[in-house]
């Protein structure tokens, strides 16, 4: 599997890498256009992400405009929008699931497998707080 972690912290989105290892191969990016770019860049072929996990407050763009991006694309990755906030409300149609934080290794690693298994794209969003 291989899994996008977008947030604006470097720190924490270190932190979420550290605490996936062994559940694919995980790629960080702190630029929500940047990332846009890179997962279109390998979208549809052998190297695409089937994750992207994104922070729901990046700088310039929030991560539910990160997820309608990214549907756009071939064969688009799954999207898990991580947040904070308890308000968000329900997920749009461009959110696979809504995992609320802080969480653990343990529990991210639940939610992720709780996501995944699921299968592509299948638009049943799901909230999960993995504490």
């Amino acid at each position: 599997m291989k899994i996008l972690v977008l947030d604006r912290d470097a720190t924490v989105g270190r932190a979420i890498e550290r605490q996936l290892r062994g559940a694919g191969v995980v790629h960080r990016e702190i630029n929500a256009e940047r990332a846009i770019e890179w997962v279109g860049a390998v979208a549809g072929t052998d190297a695409r992400f089937d994750v992207v996990l994104c922070d729901d407050r990046m700088p310039t763009m929030t991560g539910l405009r990160v997820a309608e991006a990214l549907s756009k694309l071939v064969d688009p990755p799954m999207f898990v929008l991580m947040t904070g906030f308890r308000d968000i409300g329900a997920p749009d149609d461009f959110v696979d699931g809504l995992l609320l934080k802080p969480f653990g290794a343990d529990g991210l690693q639940t939610a992720l497998a709780v996501f995944v298994d699921r299968g592509p794209r299948r638009r049943r969003s799901t909230t999960l707080n993995a504490a």
